[in-house]
């Protein structure tokens, strides 16, 4: 894209704000429309009584050095913070008992979180074949053809309800871990990919999410889509919600929000939506009914923080 071509995201989650903000550095003319008064999306950090609490996400990866780069770019160097490395052990309830997940391969040979069926059966691994159902299977299905069931309860179910609140059998392994899938996909099994897959995330300078570090900052999550903002300035806009986009006579973008008690709408030669899918099916209806269905059968799970 010529840099002259005006470009509105909708949505100013860490998403919108982080495509955003890239965008601007490579001179592009950008606009952010958000519904709430703030930004940050699922990003809440509330602070009372002297206690620090981040309502959504309250931490993340360091799998990539684009982060640190993006630090130095925001000058949030004194805020950002590494987790202490003490709690870098995650517990799984078994029959009663808590068990550290193991995280090498003498201590997985150690745990008794798995029985020794379960261990003999990880060894039969390299030798499945791949799936015929590929983008179609479940997370479930996935992990229990390739791992069987204990890793499924004991490993995988776990994380998957911690962090999407739902279930590994209505999950796609496609869509919630592109890369587990990657790795059967272009390897032919997760054991042998994990090891060849090596050298490609060196040459990235990536880090696997197994080793990579935790990170936070001093004042909560909410510090960086705040950093971003500034940054972006009045390139930002609140409180405004989108309330359609349809395609002009001229091959560009009418995007019609309100704004107070205005409604208004601006030309963008490019759309981008970073909105959940039920909101993103009211605001592109006019372009495709199929879209519309599909977007409105991804189901969100209702999540209360106490």
């Amino acid at each position: 894209m010529s840099s002259n071509k005006k470009i509105v995201v909708i949505g100013a989650g860490i998403s919108g704000l982080t495509t955003a903000y890239l965008l601007f550095k490579e001179g592009y003319d950008v606009i952010v429309l958000e519904q709430k008064d703030k930004v940050g999306g699922s990003i809440e950090t509330v602070s009372e009584e002297g206690f620090l609490f981040d309502r959504g996400p309250n931490s993340g990866l360091e799998t990539t050095p684009l982060i640190q780069q993006l630090v130095k770019e925001l000058n949030l160097e004194d805020q950002f913070v590494y987790a202490n490395r003490e709690g870098n052990k995650r517990y799984i309830l078994r029959d009663g008992q808590l068990h550290a997940l193991p995280i090498s391969p003498p201590a997985f040979f150690k745990t008794k979180l798995f029985s020794g069926k379960a261990k003999l059966r990880l060894m039969a691994e390299p030798f499945i074949g791949k799936s015929k159902d590929g983008y179609y299977q479940s997370i479930a299905e996935f992990v229990t053809r390739r791992l069987g069931k204990e890793f499924l309860d004991y490993a995988i179910n776990p994380f998957v309800a911690g962090v999407y609140a739902g279930r590994p059998e209505e999950l796609s392994v496609k869509s919630a871990f592109p890369k587990l899938y990657a790795l059967e996909e272009d390897y032919g099994g997760l054991i042998i990919g994990t090891i060849r897959s090596i050298r490609k995330r060196k040459k990235s300078k990536e880090v696997s999410k197994q080793s990579a570090k935790m990170f936070s900052f001093k004042d909560g999550m909410k510090v960086l889509p705040e950093a971003i903002t500034r940054e972006l300035g009045s390139r930002v806009s609140t409180g405004v919600e989108v309330t359609s986009v349809r395609k002009t006579a001229e091959g560009n973008y009418g995007v019609t929000y309100r704004d107070g008690k205005q409604t208004l709408t601006l030309l963008a030669d490019v759309v981008l939506s970073t909105v959940p899918a039920y909101k993103a099916s009211e605001l592109f209806g006019l372009f495709d009914e199929t879209l519309v269905k599909h977007l409105n059968e991804i189901y969100y799970p209702p999540v209360l923080v106490l």
